[in-house]
């Protein structure tokens, strides 16, 4: 991968079938490599951008910026990448993020949370927590590969 020795790399993860390479650079961007084709990915109108956690199942790439108490999650499609979901988490610049299989921790001196990234088991908790069927609002927010059906009944 082109980097000069001016370049600042932090964190590098590969996914699983070890495809793509994400590189932490200059503190706060994250570069993704498509490894078989020695391409960066295309598209990133979008950016990646906050450190490095890794990459998650489907095809996702995982940051955590801890400056404005958010996680991104970034899905890689054809060479390129989506609009991040973001989920904004609690514990200021204290906190760090971990990925283990599906499931996503970030820890704090103040509070560690857990969340699955298994759009099936987001769904079922969303569904628990509301008590109700989802808004037309609500279901734009939800991820790809969600069940359609009502989720309450």
């Amino acid at each position: 991968m082109p980097f000069t020795s001016r370049t600042h790399t932090g964190s590098f993860a590969f996914d699983a079938d070890g495809s793509h390479l994400a590189v932490s650079v200059e503190g706060m961007q994250v570069r993704i490599w498509d490894v078989d084709r020695e391409q960066q990915l295309k598209d990133i109108a979008h950016g990646v951008s906050g450190h490095l956690v890794g990459f998650g199942p489907g095809g996702t790439v995982v940051t955590h910026d801890d400056l404005k108490g958010r996680v991104r999650i970034h899905r890689l499609t054809r060479g390129s990448i989506d609009a991040p979901l973001t989920v904004p988490v609690q514990g200021g610049d204290s906190a760090m993020g971990s990925l283990h299989g599906d499931r996503l921790t970030v820890d704090s001196y103040f509070v560690s949370q857990t969340f699955s990234l298994d759009p099936d088991t987001q769904f079922r908790t969303l569904c628990a927590a509301a008590g109700r069927d989802y808004t037309p609002a609500e279901r734009k927010l939800l991820p790809d590969g969600t069940p359609s059906e009502p989720p309450c009944t």
